[in-house]
Formats: structure tokens, sequence, C-alpha cells
């Protein structure tokens, strides 16, 4: 909570340094998780079940493949910016007009990727015959006639800008296209001959476009396909799953070569309406309700989720009902509206003149806009007089839709609010520069700034908690489990923790930008989030001219105002419903702080 006002703080806590940690394998995964795995590995395996074409004998996976898995971007059609979804699994895509997939390479990253597969002969030259990995490694270029390729199925991996795309060769036409197909191939083969996968990573370049795809020895896939349509031994099922796994390690090489972000500047592009039509937000809201519940018919985590909103509600009582005349609340990352009754003139001790909510996804505006309609109609039959409000679809990190806003007039507010939301706006320092400048200049004098985040000091308590990972591939991850939610901390991003200066945790939590992880709520939320360091995020608000008025825990602040809280104590404990939280919940509700 920021304003133009101050109040003193209390001294940060005692520094912590990163202890040594048990080398210990996570000693479980999730069901679902496997499920997700399993699904898509079957229905990767069905397609190219039908793709594997009719190929003659002798025809290696190289410029005559029928089949290839091509690396690329999922990002938006219009603003080419990487599109983020609030998985975490590999999911098939469906085709829609919001997204597409690019398998475009950079101008910088063609000669890096290159220059890797030069690496990978020379170290495989490098080694005694005994201990090499493959029969022989080669690298070979070569041209071809263009062809045109029609794709089967995207896979969207969470945790990654670079995805794959299963595509099949169309049959030739007498009108094709005048290009040419230049390849530069690295082809990996266990033993000489037709019999062995032979993974080739090739380089392609088609005319202005240059991608990177995977393929293999069709002759090879084909006739393990024949065997097991002939119900006799075969590998095929292995080998699809290989296919995938070649292509997740290309994905992983493309990372390492390209560590910045790609697409407009580096940002991204949060659009989870890819699977859902707007004219069924309803089934899907409901259909989500549903599966907030165990198999009791239980929400596991709706006691604290209440809990949060009751804060959420003693925060606008404490900073916006002592605010005079007519409010204008600007209400950032607005959801489906789940705020919206709170701003009523029912509950409010303030007038609230009009509220603009802006969030990213368009079924969500839609379903505020529902939810306020009703809020109306409900006012209406009391003789009771609502705030006006209007809605925006929009990237709150975006010009675009707070130039929108003034065009339509919106260029003041009394009140800026952002709920469970900067967190997964702010990767980097200069993206919460822009969005504090940019609610700064919105404000009117005497204005302020409500936000709630998770906790970066709770997050360094749980870092020091989870359970490194032993893979070498993935050393610099971690992860931790809970009844009520799980953490993943996952990247490179993290390896400076045990590189460089020897960071204490505080210091790496409380100033450094752009960490990120992945966070789960049963019930409620599994996203990609961005670690906000407290510290470093306080010291830029007040160079931009805001002032705090409060920094504090969720159980600091019900406990500082539930007392003289007219909600509190006529309304939320008088529900049974809202009785005192378990260990367990009370672990997930300090995760938040204002």
């Amino acid at each position: 909570m920021a304003s133009k006002e101050s109040m003193e703080m209390p001294p940060p806590p005692q520094k912590r340094r990163v202890g040594p940690q048990d080398d210990l394998p996570h000693p479980r995964r999730q069901c679902f998780k496997r499920k997700f795995e399993s699904d898509l590995e079957s229905r990767f395996r069905d397609f190219l079940l039908n793709a594997v074409p009719q190929v003659q004998p002798g025809a290696l996976g190289t410029s005559s493949s029928r089949v290839a898995l091509a690396i690329g971007r999922v990002v938006g059609k219009e603003t080419l910016q990487d599109i983020i979804l609030p998985v975490a699994s590999e999911v098939l895509l469906e085709d829609g007009p919001g997204h597409s997939f690019l398998p475009d390479l950079s101008d910088t990253l063609v000669p890096r990727l290159r220059a890797f597969l030069d690496s990978r002969v020379a170290a495989h030259k490098a080694k005694p015959l005994q201990e090499r990995r493959w029969a022989s490694v080669s690298l070979e270029q070569r041209s071809a006639a263009a062809c045109s390729w029609r794709a089967l199925a995207t896979v969207y991996c969470p945790g990654c800008k670079w995805h794959y795309q299963l595509r099949i060769r169309e049959p030739p036409t007498k009108e094709g296209p005048d290009k040419d197909r230049k390849e530069f191939n690295l082809v990996f083969q266990k033993v000489a001959g037709s019999q062995d996968p032979a993974w080739t990573v090739s380089i392609v370049q088609c005319g202005e476009t240059i991608w990177t795809e995977l393929r293999m020895n069709e002759v090879f896939l084909h006739n393990h396909r024949e065997r097991m349509l002939a119900a006799q031994q075969h590998n095929f099922s292995r080998l699809c799953r290989d296919f995938r796994r070649n292509a997740q390690a290309l994905q992983r090489v493309l990372e390492g070569l390209d560590p910045c972000m790609s697409g407009d500047g580096g940002k991204k592009l949060f659009y989870p309406g890819i699977f859902d039509m707007a004219s069924q937000v309803q089934e899907f809201y409901v259909r989500r309700t549903r599966a907030q519940t165990d198999a009791a018919g239980v929400d596991p985590t709706a006691r604290v989720r209440r809990f949060n909103n009751c804060i959420k509600t003693l925060l606008l009582e404490s900073f916006m009902d002592d605010m005079d005349g007519d409010l204008s609340i600007l209400d950032l990352c607005c959801g489906r509206g789940q705020d919206m009754q709170k701003y009523s003139r029912e509950h409010r001790a303030c007038t609230v003149g009009n509220v603009v909510c802006i969030d990213f996804a368009e079924e969500a505006v839609e379903e505020a806009k529902r939810r306020y309609g009703d809020l109306v109609a409900r006012g209406q039959k009391v003789g009771r007089r609502e705030f006006a409000a209007s809605f925006y679809a929009g990237d709150c990190r975006s010009a675009e839709v707070f130039n929108k806003l003034a065009q339509d007039g919106c260029t003041e507010f009394d009140v800026v609010v952002c709920q469970f939301g900067l967190h997964y706006l702010l990767g980097a320092e200069e993206d919460a520069r822009r969005l504090l400048q940019r609610v700064f200049s919105l404000l009117r004098p005497g204005g302020r700034f409500i936000a709630t985040v998770p906790s970066c000091e709770v997050l360094a308590d749980l870092y020091e908690q989870a359970t490194p990972f032993t893979d070498s591939a993935r050393i610099h991850e971690r992860e931790l489990q809970r009844s009520l939610f799980h953490v993943h901390f996952g990247g490179e991003a993290w390896g400076h923790l045990n590189r460089g200066a020897q960071l204490t945790l505080d210091e790496v939590f409380q100033s450094c930008w752009g960490l990120p992880y992945l966070f789960e709520l049963q019930g409620a939320v599994c996203a990609e989030e961005y670690l906000l360091p407290w510290e470093a995020f306080e010291t830029l608000a007040e160079s931009i001219g805001f002032s705090l008025m409060a920094d504090a825990s969720f159980p600091d602040l019900l406990l500082a105002l539930k007392d003289k809280s007219k909600f509190f104590n006529r309304v939320f404990c008088r529900d049974r419903n809202n009785a005192s939280m378990t260990s367990d919940e009370e672990e997930v509700f300090k995760l938040c702080l204002c």
C-alpha cells in the first residue's frame, strides 16, 4: 500500500545465508502430471502412427523425410509476443485465431546453433573409441527442392519460450514455390546403415526463413510401425517417446544459446483463452468451480481464500473509506470481477463514483461485466444506485490499453488497486519502473495505490525447505510439496545463488528481479509467477514519488485491522465457515503481504 504519505518501517529481519542442502531426490510426483504426460505421449504416438509414410528401403531421414519436429515459438498473431499459458505440463494446442507457431531463428541465434553443432562433432572425435556414445556423428550440407509442410500437432511447453510442432510434408505440386531448401545437418547414428534411428538435427533455410528441426530414419520407424501392427516385437512406442525427448533436448539447447527473451522486446502475452471460446465462458467457470472440490465434495482451499478476500476488504476499509468525494478507482488485473461487490455503495463508507477494470483475458472481462450487471440489478431492486463501470481487455504492461483509457477520458484516479497481480506482470525491474510511473501519473494528489503480492521473505523460507534436483541438467531447480500447495523454483535464472558473489538468501529474494517459479494452489491457481523483490520494489516506488503507508503480512494485517472493522465483526466472523484456520491453511495465508 503506497501513497504520498509515509510511516516508519520496522527494521529488516536478520539475513540468512544459503546453507548446505541434502542432495535428495524429490520423493514423489503428482499423479495428474503423470496422467497428462501419459495422455500426451499416447496422442503423439497416434499422430506418428498415421503420419509415417510408405517409404522406400534405403531412404534415410534427410531431405527425403516426410515427418519432422520443428522447434519454434508460440506467439500472438498481431503482437508476436510470446504466449504464456497457465499450465504446468506440456499440452497440445488447438488451432485458434489469436496465436501462431513461429519457427524462425534470429540472425544471432543461427551462427550460435551452427557453432554448437560443430562442437558436438569435435567433442565426439576427441573421445577414445571405447568411450563414444555414438558410432558416428557427422555434419553434412545438402540442397533440395523446396516443399510445403502441414502441421499435425503443436505442443506447448511451459516454462520455456521454445515449443515444438509435428509436421508432415505435403505431396509436391506442379506449381510449387520456386525456392531451394538448404540444410546443414548433424546426424547421430548408433550403428551404421539403415538399422538405426539416425537422428538428424537440421538448420534449414528456405528463402529468407531459417529454422531448426529434428528428423529420424523413417525406414527404421516405418519398419517398427509395421511390426507393431503385425503384433510382433517392436520399438515403435519407444521411438515416438525418444522423438519427443530429443526435441525437448534441442529446446534446451536453444534456451541456453538464446537466454534473452524473444519477441517484441522480451514482452510476454498472457493468453489463456486459446482453449475456451468466449461464448462458453459460463460453462468454463462452472467446470472450474466443480474441479475445486475433492472427492468428498469439499474445496480444500476455500477457507483460506475467504480469509484472503477478507484482507482485501479490510484494506479498502482502512485506506479508502476515509477518502472524500466521488472516488474514481482503477482496478488492474481485475480478473473475473470477484472484487466488484467490494466497491458497492452497500458496503463502502466512502462514495465510489466510477470503477475502471482492466484484465488481459477477454473471457474474464466478459465475466466481470456480467457480475457488475448483477450488482446493478440487485441495487435497483432496493432503490440503491451503484457506481458506473467500464471494462478493458489488455496487457497492463502495455501502453496500448492505457492509451485507450486516455482516449475515453479516463486520465485521473483517486485509487489504483492491483490485487494478486503484480507477480504476474513484473518480470524485470524495467517492467516495474514503467508500471509504477504509469500508476503515479494516473493518481491525483493524495491518491493511493493498493497492491497485494506474495511475500519474498516467505518464498525465501520455502526455497530453503525445497528439495534440490539431482539431475545435472536441472541442478538449479528445487520444488516443495505441501498438502495445499506446490512450488517449483526452476530455470537458469536461479543459478547465481550458487555462483559469483555468494549473496545471502535475503539479498537474493529482496533485490533480484525476474526469478520465475511455478506456484500451484489446490482448486485455485497453477501458473508461473515472478519473485517480486520487496526491498527493491519499495526503493523503486519511493524514487518515483510514492510514500509507504503500510507494509505487512496478511496475518499481521488481520491482527491489526480486524477489531475496528465493521465487515469483520458484523459479517465475516459471524459465519461459522470462517472459524480459525488449520496450520496448513495458515501456511498458505501468510504467503502474501500488502
